[in-house]
């Protein structure tokens, strides 16, 4: 019966510990083989060091599997801050997050609207910057037919 052995775990200081040693014992065993090809074991010397071979093509796999970058998708939708919007992401301390930048007063005047029950009646500048301004839809309608009746 054929045992097999499963590797868990194991730092990159052992894997290359493993590959170091396991690679000198198949290249000792093939020098071996190969000068001796009269000798009756050199069969099973060249099986071997074939196997020791493969030991060491599974534990450099394995040393690149745990060294290799983990795609994982720890991007967060988090909605930006009043006067900020979302220009892409950014990567910070091994996460993805919504890159904010904050709003030019062009984008600012875009972003606020007047309520339902009101209507906007041109801009007007408020704290030095140009807002909506908004009027209740019943006096707008009425200012318009006061202004129309004149």
């Amino acid at each position: 019966m054929k045992s097999t052995e499963f590797l868990f775990e194991l730092s990159p200081a052992t894997l290359a510990s493993y590959k170091k040693k396991a690679g000198a014992e198949a290249s000792r065993l093939d020098k071996e083989a190969f000068s001796n090809v009269d000798d009756p074991k050199s069969q099973e010397k060249i099986a071997k060091a074939n196997k020791r071979f493969s030991g060491i093509v599974k534990a450099t796999k394995k040393e690149f599997d745990k060294s290799a970058p983990k795609e994982v998708d720890e991007s967060l939708d988090e909605a930006c801050w009043k006067g900020y919007h979302k220009e892409g992401n950014k990567k910070m301390f091994g996460k993805t997050y919504p890159n904010c930048v904050k709003n030019t007063n062009e984008e600012e005047q875009l972003d606020e609207k007047c309520w339902d029950t009101h209507k906007q009646v041109g801009m007007k500048s408020k704290g030095g910057k140009m807002v909506p301004n908004c009027v209740p839809k019943e006096s707008a309608i009425m200012k318009g037919l006061q202004n129309e009746s004149k």
